[in-house]
């Protein structure tokens, strides 16, 4: 009987300049399966514009939200971006005749362009140079028109892994072999790591717990990347683990850093398998998901549809075509139906005949069940602002194989997951991979300059947990000036009092409309609508809040923002985006806005406070859905004014460009090093306590000085004639 193998090919694409590990990874599937051919698919006219897009739209809408203007039209503020674009570059195929220095673009756009095209070509060159059988792919693809227009709509996102999957499974498609997303490891190898230290403890995952298993694992990739940093592999990974550090036994850690130390690259991880597919089986589709105990596939949410995965496939596969096929099917009848400027009720019954036209022409058989989905998602990403149209598109085409595990063609084709993955944690680039809920989904703002975070929970929640969620937000959000405060309970001889703790960064004293706001932690906020009898507990939380608040800005202050980043800090005020609502002084029940009168006595103000609401799905319109599991979960937040007169607050359920990502630059914190969220780089992201010069002064002072007061270092620094007396002032 004839045999079919997977053709020896990896296939990664990049849009987006790589950051962090992720050309090490590159290096290790390189170096794991060395009979394979890495084609790297960089299509340099997609690179330049998607750099180019992401200046000028940051650019475009960081202007608009310093005015405080309301939801501009995100679609006319694209269009007008691409057409610039399309008027810069023409039709010329080579970009390195485009002169970007000559064009009319703003200084910044011009720099930090430069500052990413130069690092996207260093890149390839690394690839082309350091791995061998690497093929770097440049050229523009021959993509159909159909193609093109997806392509296009795609690379708006702030994320690139939309296009760059589509892109790499295409190539799967046509060439056969493993598509892999980009930043993504192997399984590591046990055998590696079959020994157990003398406390008898394991160290190869194998009878440990889950939890254990990810700490093990955790040290492992840490090990291995502090390895690939010493051969000068990766850049410094130290940050990316900071909040994720695990606290194995220094044995164990010991253990695993001698073994890796010890072990070649290629002997920690396992190989991609040697398929080998007979006649029957010869179109089995090789998906890599997560999944159950049960071996189900796990049913990934809207919020977690970003999950990484591997495909591995022959070539030509029928499966891959019908799921390329149908996303850009789907994107063309849904821009075409809402030029027709029909309401959202008839294009959902629109989108499912053209749904069921689709499949009948490709022979295959799909559930009404799972037609419904796919038309309410493309319905939903139609006719409303683009928050989540990025998650959704790519659970469309995500779940698309799981759609097709059961299709009636002519032959049987077969899905079957493959492949556990290494890492599978915040590890990997925040800017592919959603793996949580974050609270960062707040509120966007005119930018801040100056960051304050406060960590609040009582005694009904794990404190270490909060901590740490409290440490990953101010990571999201600092700026060069930042601190996170710990809210600790100390007893006094007149009893019990609260103290605000430094955790990170240093405190600052010019505080201003400058600065940002954000209390966070774990304390609970009752539903007005539901729970009345709480109110003595709402009324003691408005008094720690306050308290709390008032320790952190002085009075006569008036600062930019207070967020409330609480589960259901909103305390059951839903409606429709653009609700606009007043609360006056006989609205004792809701704590935010009383928190802003009681500031407001002691001269505290803020241009606006945000609050959460809580995730929940609901069939009243005028409740609309905010659960992450909702094909469109409204805006999670709601925006507090107090007005002039000091008493009454006003409300509203949406707020400045509420149509735009979530998480991105116009919250106006530094990315992390070698992050970019919106796509500029050259500049000091570093604001963490560890670089900061006073502390690494102080810390020189304590290893000198007997003193164990910090007033004392203090006043050793500013005697200190060789110390810079900028950062005396400071």
């Amino acid at each position: 009987m004839r045999d079919f193998r997977v053709p020896k090919n990896m296939h990664v694409s990049i849009v987006d300049p790589i950051e962090g590990w992720e050309f090490g990874c590159l290096t290790i599937w390189a170096k794991v399966n060395p009979d394979y051919v890495l084609h790297v698919w960089a299509p340099e006219r997609l690179a330049y514009k998607k750099i180019l897009y992401s200046l000028l739209m940051s650019e475009i809408n960081k202007n608009a939200i310093e005015k405080d203007s309301p939801d501009d039209d995100i679609a006319k503020l694209k269009d007008r971006t691409w057409k610039i674009i399309d008027d810069f570059m023409g039709k010329s195929p080579n970009v390195e005749q485009l002169n970007i220095m000559s064009s009319s673009f703003s200084d910044n756009v011009k720099q930090s362009f430069a500052i990413q095209w130069d690092k996207t070509s260093e890149l390839l060159n690394k690839i082309e140079t350091s791995i061998v059988d690497a093929v770097v792919h440049r050229d523009e693809i021959d993509f159909k028109p159909i193609e093109i227009q997806y392509i296009k709509y795609s690379l708006g996102f702030t994320d690139s892994l939309i296009t760059e999957r589509f892109i790499g499974i295409y190539h799967a498609f046509n060439f056969g072999g493993a598509y892999i997303d980009k930043g993504l490891l192997p399984e590591m190898e046990s055998k590696a790591f079959l020994k157990r230290s003398s406390s008898g403890e394991s160290i190869s995952e194998i009878g440990v717990s889950d939890e254990n298993k990810k700490r093990l694992e955790r040290a492992k990739i840490r090990a291995l990347f502090e390895k690939m940093f010493s051969d000068g592999m990766i850049p410094d990974p130290s940050h990316y683990f900071e909040t994720y550090d695990t606290n194995l036994p220094e044995e164990q850690t010991s253990q695993i850093k001698d073994i890796v130390k010890k072990t070649s690259i290629g002997d920690l991880f396992q190989r991609l398998g040697e398929y080998q597919l007979t006649h029957h089986t010869r179109n089995t589709l090789m998906f890599g998901m997560k999944i159950n105990s049960l071996g189900n596939f796990v049913d990934s949410t809207l919020d977690h549809a970003n999950q990484p995965f591997i495909l591995l496939t022959l070539k030509r596969n029928p499966l891959i075509k019908i799921s390329l096929d149908e996303i850009t099917f789907l994107h063309d009848a849904v821009e075409g139906l809402k030029k027709s400027a029909i309401s959202e009720e008839e294009l959902i019954p629109k989108i499912k005949e053209k749904l069921r036209q689709f499949y009948q022409i490709n022979k295959t058989d799909v559930s009404s069940s799972n037609i419904n989905e796919v038309a309410m998602m493309s319905a939903k990403f139609s006719y409303h602002n683009e928050e989540t149209d990025q998650r959704i598109i790519n659970k469309i085409g995500y779940n698309a194989f799981e759609r097709l595990k059961n299709t009636q063609l002519k032959r049987k084709y077969k899905i079957i997951p493959f492949v556990k993955f290494s890492a599978n944690n915040p590890f990997y680039n925040r800017r592919s991979y959603v793996l949580s809920f974050n609270p960062s989904l707040i509120v966007r703002e005119r930018p801040y300059d100056k960051l304050i975070i406060i960590n609040l929970f009582d005694s009904l929640y794990d404190k270490e947990r909060s901590l740490t969620e409290s440490i990953n937000l101010y990571h999201e959000y600092r700026t060069e000036k930042s601190v996170l405060y710990n809210v600790v309970e100390i007893n006094m001889p007149q009893g019990k009092t609260l103290k605000l703790e430094i955790v990170k960064g240093i405190p600052f004293t010019n505080i201003g409309e400058d600065t940002k706001v954000i209390i966070t932690g774990e304390v609970y906020f009752s539903d007005i609508r539901r729970a009345t009898r709480f109110f003595s507990d709402t009324q003691n939380l408005i008094k720690k809040l306050t308290l709390v608040l008032s320790m952190a800005i002085p009075s006569n202050t008036t600062v930019q923002t207070i967020a409330f980043s609480f589960d259901n800090s909103a305390q059951g005020i839903f409606g429709s985006s653009g609700v606009l609502g007043v609360l006056n002084v006989n609205h004792k029940g809701y704590a935010v806005p009383e928190v802003l009168r009681e500031l407001a006595k002691k001269g505290i103000f803020a241009n606006a406070a945000v609050a959460v609401r809580t995730p929940h799905s609901a069939d009243d319109p005028d409740i609309p859905s905010t659960s992450s599991n909702a094909p469109y979960p409204e805006p999670n937040r709601v925006v507090f004014t107090l007005l002039p007169d000091g008493t009454t607050v006003e409300y509203r359920t949406r707020f400045g460009l509420a149509s735009l990502e979530p998480k991105n630059v116009f919250t106006h914190a530094l990315p992390e090093s070698h992050h970019s969220d919106n796509g500029t780089e050259g500049q000091s992201n570093d604001a963490s306590s560890e670089d900061d010069p006073i502390k690494a002064i102080l810390q020189e002072k304590i290893a000198g000085s007997g003193s164990d007061k910090k007033e004392d270092w203090i006043k050793n620094i500013i005697e200190d004639n060789s110390i810079d007396p900028q950062l005396k002032d400071q």
